[in-house]
């Protein structure tokens, strides 16, 4: 506990954060559930300051290739994988797949109002991934498990992040 509270008292952005996660607890909407936790993601791994030319690896270091063009560093999608990969939650396949799905809803609320609009969303490969979820969603029986998974990988990164925080000062 000692870690969480000064890891807080270090870092105003980890607190700011902390208080983002617990309003995306609270949020009684789905589809803004999912953007809340997005944002909370892509602020933590802009934070991280990657080189946007860095080609981007997978787990096990191999490139990533998408449609045979490489991935660098750059673009919401690809720095939230590389902080998946550099906190050492999930896997490639895996995270992959869920990254893009998460970035694909947020984006169909964002500019859309509704992960149901998602086939409103300009971006073909966005659509692609944002139907993925959808259609998983559909197949749930009311337990939304992209959503917990997102809250819970979330809250995982941000943890760790706190922790470091708290640390690296005392």
């Amino acid at each position: 506990l000692e870690s969480y509270a000064s890891g807080l008292r270090h870092s105003p952005l980890l607190a700011f954060l902390t208080g983002l996660y617990r309003e995306a607890v609270r949020e009684r909407s789905p589809d803004f559930k999912n953007v809340r936790f997005w944002q909370i993601l892509e602020i933590l791994a802009q934070t991280e300051n990657y080189d946007r030319n860095e080609i981007l690896f997978d787990f096990e270091n191999n490139q990533i290739n998408v449609e045979g063009e490489v991935q660098r560093v750059r673009g919401g999608v690809n720095t939230v994988f590389r902080l998946f990969k550099q906190c050492g939650i999930g896997d490639s396949e895996r995270t992959w797949r869920r990254v893009n799905i998460w970035f694909a809803l947020r984006s169909a609320v964002a500019h859309h109002g509704s992960i149901s609009n998602y086939n409103l969303l300009d971006r073909p490969n966005v659509r692609t991934w944002a139907k993925r979820g959808q259609d998983e969603i559909a197949a749930s029986n009311g337990h939304d498990s992209l959503l917990w998974e997102l809250k819970e990988d979330t809250k995982m990164i941000l943890i760790g992040k706190v922790v470091a925080a708290g640390s690296a000062v005392g």
